[in-house]
């Protein structure tokens, strides 16, 4: 699936759980598109942006693994977001990654 296919697909995308369970489906399925739903979420000022947070936050939830490699683009980009509906799921995102790190386990984010 190509950025510009992924970005019509997150045109059926809506706040139910259910909904954003499929759509997070295909990214735990397909692992190079966190790139382009990264590049999509990032889209500052498009109201699609905040359906790619969605998506990402359930992935995530899911296997936060997928982020990892893709984390200082992440990290570097989360100060531009303006949208409420985009903050809210990368936050969730950083929670994840914070309890991980304060675990007492040894995690795969201790070892970045």
């Amino acid at each position: 699936m190509t950025k510009d296919q992924l970005y019509d697909e997150l045109n059926y995308v809506n706040a139910t759980r259910a909904c954003r369970t499929k759509y997070a489906n295909i990214i735990l399925n397909n692992s190079d598109l966190i790139k382009p739903i990264l590049d999509i979420l990032f889209m500052m000022d498009d109201k699609i942006s905040t359906r790619a947070a969605w998506m990402l936050e359930f992935a995530c939830k899911q296997n936060i693994n997928l982020i990892l490699p893709h984390l200082d683009f992440f990290l570097e980009n989360l100060p531009k977001l303006k949208l409420d509906l985009a903050i809210r799921p990368c936050a969730k995102i950083i929670e994840i990654i914070i309890e991980l790190y304060y675990k007492k386990e040894n995690t795969v984010i201790k070892n970045l």
